[in-house]
This record gives structure tokens, C-alpha cells and sequence, in this order.
């Protein structure tokens, strides 16, 4: 906006300009022309500000991507002839000699910088007096470190002015762990197609990076949507962030588009972009089959692995662990999960992050609106509970792990993944609607052993999610007309 502004600006002054030096009398005309109308500096600022906006237009809709490179130069080759064909018109019309040829544009990609120079042969003459115009050549930066204090009070700018971030404090990193980070800080430019990130309206995406770090302190970011999207889905656009666990893009609901841009607070590193606003699944989706090398992660997320430190990461061939075991004795919360994590051969990390666990919680499995790293969140609430309660409550979250791991479940098939925790870890949180009335997970799984065909096995492995044949199979063998309904412990009587 502010681009198209300045080639206004420009637009007029040369004009009149030019108007004023060709209504003067002849004479004088030719002298001031030189002075005037032929002012490289104004000529030139004009055909930069038109060939800027035609480079920024296909910036937004083809990215910077050598799958795209030949539509991109092609497309700002169309725009900048559409941006400077009626100038050059007037200019014919008021008895300028107006000479152009083809436009060329050339696009370099490379890790550090996109490179866009476009070669315009335009030149403008009256008389002796000639201008010619010198190209123009524009430098994407696709990365840039930013320092902590860079943002306090003021906005750092990507290099394509698109993306801006802001924060209260000088920013500071910390871990799932809660450790400093102690990496550079790296606002970054990336192609959607980076990402499997078809579903979002814009074509280049900006991230803060590492990726997958917390803030100690909010971090405001702003994305303009001019260009983006018409003004007619303003009211459908978000900002969109980018889980790695699961190579898909969720999106922050609050986020709404006022004065041609959208902005939100933000409390982890990622990428970020623009999408239509879609439902944003509670957990996090199935692992896709293979994960491609996401930029600021310094190595690929191997399938199946939260790939933020987890040393026991879920392999991809998973089987259930037995329903048996024994309670993991002892007071250090963080030695009971970890034993327990490594029994179960699940991958999340524990964080105690009161700010990550939904209203009214004091748990939650998978990642938040708030916190995009996939883990298990708890409130301080669990340093009071006893050995039998945690043994409980960490073999329930990470029932859920393995769950979202396997994603037989549905993603809001809640019921479904309630009662397989319960099931496994032998808690009491929520009972389940069946024929016979609300009944504990056990009682449940009693009553569905009744079945004919109904087996152990089969609940074992719809308990964990194994495979949607797997769930389906037990829906079919052991509930048959039966449709499970959780309600909360206090229901029971």
C-alpha cells in the first residue's frame, strides 16, 4: 500500500512536470526539458516504484521458488508493461518519442538471497534530449538475525516489508526443558512450497527461528494482507502457524484483518502465513509418511518423533505395551514420567507451563492455540499429587501420545481416545455412556468382552489408535450398537 502510494506521488510530479515543460513556450521548452522532464532521478524513481510493486505482486502470488520461477518472471514482466503502458501513452500523446522493447526478468534463488533484475530497454526523448531507463535490481533477504533488543518498542521489518514483529521485552528463548536457547534469533523468508503449504492464500511464509522455542515475554507479529487476498475475505483470513510434528498449518482464531493487516501475540518460535479460517484440530494430526527438511530445524524430523530432543521417539512399527505394569515408586516427578515415557516408548516431554494447559485443566496432550510444540503440559498442580496419582495421570497423557502418533482415532472422536487412556492407565477421570448405564473404562471393556468376537486385542489396539481398520473393527465387534459417550468423574453417582 505504502509502494502504491509513492508511485502516485511520483506519477503526478513527473507529469506535471512533463505537462509544464511541454506548455512552455517553445523556446524555452527545450531548455528546461533537460532541467525538467528529463530529470533522470524523477524518471528513474518512477519505473523503480512501477518495476517494486510488479515484483512484490509476484513475490504474492508465485513465491520465490525455482518450481515457479519461469510464471514468476513472466508475471512481473506482465505487470510491470501494465504499471508504465498508460504513462508512456500520455507521453506519446503529448509528442514525446517513447521507444521500449521486451522486458526481461531474471530471478535468483539462493539460501541467503532472492535476486530479481529486470532489464526494461525504455527510453524517452524530445529533440537532443534523451533519458534512458537503467533497470532495476531488488534483493530479497531471506535471512536476517535479529538481536534481542531489536524489538523492543519497535518492529523488526522482513526484507519484503510484509511480515513485522514487535515485543515489550528484549527477547528471550527458552526450551520445552526451560533452558536458554542460545542460537541466533533469525527472522526468515520461505516458499510455501517448503512446508506441503497449498492450503494458505500467501505464497511466502516468515519465520522466527529455531522454530519450536518459547518466549518468556509475548512477541506481537503482523502480516499484510493487501495483495495477499481481495478485500472480500478479509473477514475469513488468519494467521496461520506451522506445526512441524505433523507438516500441517492450524491457525490462531483471534487474529482478525484491520487497516490492511492482521495481527496477533504469539508465545513460540514458527513459521508463519496466511490461510482461510478451517478448524483447528484439539491434537495434533497423523505424521504424513515421510518429513521433508524444515527450515530452522538443523536436521529432518525422523518419522514418528517430537524431534525436539526426545531420545525414546516412537519408531513407526508400534506395539502397544501390556496392560499390566507396575506403579514407578518415588517423588521426583520428572524421574517418574521419564521411566514411564521409556516404558510406554512414547516421544513427548513433559512441561510444566501452567499457560499451555486450556481453562479449568491442569493437563493436556499435544499442542495448543498458544504453544505449538507437541508435549505434555501440566499445571504445578501435579508436585502435590501422590505417587499413585501421578503414575496414573502420566500413564494416561501418554496413552494420548502414542495415540496421536498412531492416528487411528478420529481427531474428534474424543470419546474414543478418552476411553483407551482410561483403559490403558486404569483412571478414573471419566466414565462412559452405555447400554447398562455410565460405567469406568474397565467396567466398559467388561461388558464389550461380552461381544462374540470381541477380544483383548482388539480393544488393545483401538485403545492406542493403532490404525482406523483397527478402531473400526472394534466398533464393529465389541460395541456394535452401542456409541460411546464420555462424561467427566463427576457424573457418576
Amino acid at each position: 500500500m505504502k509502494s502504491q502510494v509513492s508511485l502516485y506521488i511520483i506519477i503526478g510530479l513527473v507529469v506535471v512536470i512533463v505537462l509544464a515543460a511541454i506548455f512552455l513556450p517553445k523556446k524555452a521548452q527545450q531548455n528546461d526539458l533537460v532541467k525538467l522532464s528529463l530529470d533522470k532521478a524523477g524518471f528513474q524513481s518512477y519505473f523503480e516504484e512501477c518495476s517494486k510493486l510488479s515484483v512484490i505482486d509476484g513475490n504474492n502470488r508465485y513465491g520465490l521458488s525455482e518450481s515457479t520461477r519461469s510464471e514468476y518472471q513472466q508475471h512481473v514482466s506482465a505487470k510491470l508493461r501494465e504499471c508504465s503502458s498508460e504513462y508512456l501513452t500520455k507521453l506519446e500523446e503529448k509528442g514525446l518519442n517513447v521507444t521500449d522493447a521486451d522486458i526481461t526478468v531474471v530471478l535468483e534463488i539462493n539460501d541467503v538471497n532472492a535476486i530479481v533484475t529486470i532489464i526494461y530497454p525504455v527510453s524517452i526523448s524530445l529533440g537532443s534530449s534523451t533519458y534512458v531507463y537503467d533497470g532495476y535490481e531488488e534483493t530479497f533477504e531471506k535471512q536476517r538475525v535479529i538481536e534481542p533488543q531489536d524489538t523492543v518498542g519497535k518492529n523488526v521489518v522482513s526484507s519484503d516489508n510484509n511480515f513485522l514483529i514487535s515485543s515489550d521485552e528484549p527477547l528471550q528463548f527458552i526450551d520445552i526443558y526451560g533452558k536458554p536457547v542460545k542460537k541466533d534469533i533469525v527472522l526468515k523468508i520461505a516458499d510455501k512450497r517448503e512446508f506441503d503449504g497449498e492450503e494458505l492464500e500467501s505464497s511466502l511464509v516468515y519465520g522466527i527461528t529455531p522454530i519450536g522455542q518459547f518466549s518468556k515475554e509475548p512477541i506481537t507479529i503482523k502480516l499484510y494482507v493487501e495483495g495477499f487476498v481481495p478485500p472480500e475475505l478479509y473477514n475469513k483470513i488468519r494467521i496461520a502457524w506451522y506445526n512441524p510434528l505433523s507438516n500441517t498449518w492450524m491457525y490462531y482464531a483471534d487474529a482478525k484483518v484491520k487497516d490492511g493487516a492482521i495481527t496477533t501475540d504469539v508465545h513460540y518460535t514458527s513459521y508463519y502465513g496466511l490461510t482461510t479460517s478451517r478448524p483447528t484440530p484439539n491434537n495434533v494430526p497423523t505424521l504424513g509418511t515421510s518429513q521433508p527438511m524444515i527450515p530452522g530445524l538443523n536436521e529432518p524430523i525422523p518419522q514418528g518423533t517430537s524431534g525436539f530432543g526426545s531420545s525414546s521417539g516412537f519408531t513407526g512399527s508400534y506395539t502397544p505395551p501390556d496392560t499390566s505394569y507396575n506403579n514407578v515408586p518415588g517423588n521426583d516427578v520428572k524421574k517418574i514420567y521419564d521411566t514411564i515415557k521409556a516404558e510406554m516408548h512414547a516421544n513427548y516431554v513433559l512441561s510444566v507451563d501452567p499457560n499451555c494447559v486450556p481453562e479449568g485443566g491442569f493437563c493436556w496432550t499435544g499442542s495448543t492455540d498458544r504453544c505449538g510444540v507437541a508435549a505434555i503440559y501440566c499445571t504445578e498442580r501435579i508436585y502435590s499429587m501422590s505417587n499413585s496419582e501421578l503414575n496414573l495421570l502420566f500413564r494416561h497423557e501418554l496413552t494420548h501420545n502414542l495415540q496421536q502418533n498412531n492416528g487411528g482415532c478420529a481427531s474428534d472422536d474424543r470419546p474414543m481416545k478418552e476411553w483407551g487412556a482410561e483403559y490403558y492407565a486404569g483412571s478414573t477421570y471419566y466414565a462412559f455412556v452405555m447400554e447398562e448405564g455410565k460405567l469406568l473404562a474397565h467396567v466398559a471393556a467388561e461388558k464389550m468382552l461380552e461381544q462374540p468376537g470381541c477380544t483383548e486385542e482388539i480393544l488393545k489396539n483401538a485403545a492406542f489408535c493403532s490404525s482406523a481398520s483397527d478402531v473400526a473393527l472394534m466398533k464393529e465387534k465389541c460395541l456394535k450398537a452401542n456409541e460411546l459417550s464420555a462424561y467427566g468423574n463427576s457424573g457418576l453417582n
